[in-house]
């Protein structure tokens, strides 16, 4: 579309829907609005343009991650890559974004925020709702511009050349999180004070096209030497391949491409998105258990970042590694230095061209694995499906067998993401999976996967904890009013059931009791009142009639699934009783 310069009536609202043109042109798809009074001008020109994805959110942390979910959904669904925006007011408003922040930063995502801020002559002089808006961000972003709206007769041109210069560096390569932090003076709602003078004239050509008023075309992908790589793998005698952290869909095709085309043994982080998938020689699903066994692995080649296990880096920390990651950030939390592509996945996959990666293991060291991973599947099936209790590993193995590719599935942090990338089988097709384990926080995770379930378009359970749902109830109105197919299945053990993992956990009274987080929130009751449907579940049969219901007609719900506080602990100090692990 062409930019329409007559619907604004007023400087503030000009420049701001030339910011939002603008963006729009470098591919913004989704914004999420923060109701304010500053940012008046901002939510005006959003919301004269029918052509973007809109919601409004009251809450500005959940507002981050709800675009954060939007972003990490289309790269799942293997969409173009796009742009999304945050809009807050001024004051402590912008602060609240922060957690998404860092995620995004972490994990190479394009968000952007869009602050409104009091002009200059309003700080440092005890005016209302004025405080410094960049400085305690700075750190999180890839990049940061501070801008006047209203300085001079070059503001159109000096403003587009920033924000073009802002989307340019969010879509990266690499992405990341980028503030545009506007001052607007009063008026702010619509007045019929004119123009300055010229503004329109200077941006006519502009307003004429579909073009940014400027762009970089992105540089070719440099010439990758493979060929060491290729010998490392060809010579090592027991080499294992971790596919990790994947967002992209791209990548994780190339990455199960190279693993399961090359011939040796390998894992499938939960965050790869490969985890659930069935059928597939030589991965081994169960290596947490048998940890120690990786140890005489002689080379580790890792496709992407941020595993889940730290026992499998623990692990494979005495091997050579290799490491096929595009983020800038160094990668190698275990000190275990190795050589380093800095490439996604898909773009090694089209660099080996038609030769593919080849292993050559030990024939009797990767077969003992395999049948080692193979005794666990059936100690597992044995000890948790064959049981009558209702146990968050049952949960997690149902969720893994019942939800299928028409289905998306979100992984909170602590428990449920480890219940995935440790304890499920893989039956027939495998749902879209998502997780967040850039900053691995449990706020803000309802809207992340509200975000997620809204970019996939589909319908999506998202499998949090106690503590996580309680870090985020806000978001159980935004849900409601959404109407998203969305099936929060809230895990309520009584809160820090991870903790009772830890040296000591399975004696009683050896933890600290403020370490456990304890609490008895009713968290069914509290959906409730926000205006889900919702319910209280403590057996197998409720939550198999509960998952059946949402599935046939998907709408927003919670489950509030009761299991007992030290139930998990229990579980994995019976399995590996006896064991070498």
């Amino acid at each position: 579309m062409t930019f329409d310069a007559g619907a604004t009536v007023n400087s503030g609202r000009f420049l701001a829907a030339l910011a939002v043109e603008e963006l729009h042109r470098h591919g913004l798809g989704f914004v999420v609005m923060c109701p304010g009074a500053r940012n008046q001008p901002l939510l005006g020109a959003l919301s004269a343009r029918d052509d973007l994805v809109r919601q409004i959110a009251v809450d500005e942390r959940a507002a981050g991650h709800l675009a954060l979910g939007w972003l990490r959904g289309r790269m799942v669904a293997g969409a173009p890559a796009a742009l999304a925006a945050v809009v807050t007011t001024s004051g402590s408003a912008p602060l609240l974004v922060a957690p998404a922040l860092a995620e995004a930063q972490a994990m190479a995502l394009p968000l952007i925020l869009l602050s409104a801020d009091r002009p200059a002559e309003l700080h440092g002089v005890g005016a209302n709702q004025t405080l410094d808006q960049t400085s305690p961000l700075r750190p999180l972003l890839t990049g940061q511009f501070d801008l006047a709206c209203h300085e001079g007769g070059a503001a159109p041109r000096n403003l587009l050349g920033t924000v073009a210069e802002a989307a340019r560096l969010a879509l990266g390569p690499p992405c990341g999180p980028v503030q545009l932090n506007l001052a607007f003076r009063e008026p702010l709602a619509p007045d019929p004070a004119p123009l300055p003078d010229d503004w329109t004239e200077s941006v006519a050509d502009w307003t004429t096209t579909d073009r940014p008023w400027s762009a970089m075309t992105a540089a070719p992908p440099q010439p990758c030497d493979v060929a060491g790589l290729r010998h490392a793998l060809a010579s090592a005698k027991q080499p294992v391949v971790w596919v990790a952290g994947l967002e992209h869909s791209a990548d994780r095709e190339a990455a199960l491409a190279m693993a399961t085309g090359c011939g040796a043994p390998w894992l499938a982080d939960v965050g790869s998105g490969l985890r659930l998938l069935p059928d597939q020689d030589r991965r081994l699903d169960h290596a947490e258990f048998y940890w120690r066994d990786l140890g005489d692995a002689d080379l580790v080649v890792q496709f992407g970042r941020r595993p889940v296990s730290l026992r499998l880096g623990k692990a494979l920390s005495g091997a050579r590694r290799w490491l096929v990651d595009d983020h800038p950030e160094r990668q190698d939390p275990w000190r275990q230095g190795g050589e380093r592509l800095r490439l996604s996945p898909a773009q090694l996959l089209a660099a080996l061209g038609d030769e593919p990666l080849t292993a050559n293991p030990d024939a009797a060291w990767a077969e003992q694995l395999v049948a080692t991973d193979a005794a666990w599947r059936t100690r597992l099936t044995g000890r948790i499906d064959d049981s009558s209790d209702l146990s968050e590993a049952w949960l997690a193995r149902t969720l893994a067998s019942r939800l299928d590719d028409d289905h998306a599935l979100f992984l909170g942090n602590s428990l449920a993401v480890r219940h995935l990338d440790t304890l499920v089988e893989p039956h027939g097709t495998s749902p879209a999976t998502v997780t967040s384990r850039g900053t691995s926080g449990i706020e803000g995770l309802i809207a992340q996967a509200l975000g997620a379930a809204r970019a996939l378009d589909r319908p999506t359970v998202a499998l949090l904890g106690d503590l996580t749902v309680i870090h985020d109830l806000g978001s159980l109105t935004l849900l409601a009013r959404t109407g998203a197919p969305l099936l929060v299945a809230a895990v309520q053990n009584g809160g820090g059931a991870i903790f009772r993992q830890l040296p000591g956990g399975k004696h009683a009274g050896l933890l600290e009791p403020w370490l456990l987080a304890d609490q008895s929130t009713d968290l069914a009751a509290v959906a409730a009142a926000c205006g889900l449907e919702s319910t209280r579940l403590d057996d197998r049969a409720g939550v198999a009639r509960a998952l059946d219901a949402f599935l046939t007609a998907p709408k927003p719900t919670l489950l509030e699934i009761m299991v007992p506080p030290a139930g998990h602990a229990e579980l994995l100090a019976d399995l590996t009783d006896g064991t070498r692990s």
